[in-house]
């Protein structure tokens, strides 16, 4: 029988907070000198936040119950953001970023390979996130 550890999902459910926290800004993240986050002029304003993932509901895998009890507790603790979500297979997103790369219109937050993520950096379709984490 297979026992998860609690530190790779604790790591799991942090970064996914990260990036899924990432795309409700307005506006650009911008770092001030100080290394400040300047958030958007109005924060109560409505958001919309897409959200492109394989986490399917009926799924019993350790990881994939932890990022589905992660996005239902965002969407709880976060009444002003509208999450779409587009809920596929591995192999569906996988083709799905990759047409969605090529016409530039990327969802907000989205589960990709390691290996992919050299061609969306490059092409200037995702940021590092190094700064904010730190």
């Amino acid at each position: 029988m297979f026992r998860a550890s609690k530190l790779p999902a604790a790591m799991l459910a942090a970064c996914f907070s990260i990036l899924l926290l990432g795309g409700c800004a307005k506006v650009p993240y911008s770092l001030e000198a100080e290394g400040d986050y300047m958030p958007a002029a109005d924060e109560n304003a409505g958001v919309t936040l897409t959200l492109a993932h394989s986490w399917t509901a009926t799924s019993t895998t350790a990881v994939d119950s932890v990022h589905r009890s992660l996005v239902e507790r965002f969407v709880q603790d976060n009444p002003a953001i509208t999450l779409s979500e587009d809920v596929l297979d591995n192999a569906s997103l996988k083709v799905k970023i990759k047409t969605l790369a090529a016409a530039n219109a990327l969802p907000d937050v989205f589960m990709l390979l390691g290996s992919d993520a050299r061609m969306l950096l490059d092409n200037k379709l995702i940021m590092p996130v190094d700064e904010l984490l730190e």
